[in-house]
């Protein structure tokens, strides 16, 4: 299968989860303002609430500036999957 080419910039939604004791939404905020990136987040526990599932949206200039954010997210403690 051929991987589609992205154009940039490109407003991206995707989600993030992580463990519910680390609650990470203020890493997760500095992520982006960081790099200057205008953001929307929303949140939402998973029903036992061991989880909050974090969706994210953000308009990015590269792909360069889109994986830079995404590996800082992946670094917040207590991350476990990004979709």
């Amino acid at each position: 299968m051929e991987k589609k080419e992205q154009i940039y910039p490109q407003e991206i939604t995707f989600k993030a989860v992580y463990r519910t004791e680390k609650y990470p939404r203020e890493s997760i905020i500095s992520c982006f303002s960081e790099k200057g990136t205008k953001h929307e987040i929303s949140e939402k526990p998973s029903g036992k609430g061991n989880f909050v599932s974090f969706t994210l949206t953000a308009c990015f200039e590269s792909e360069d500036h889109l994986n830079d954010i995404c590996y800082n997210l992946k670094c917040i403690d207590g991350f476990v999957l990004m979709v």
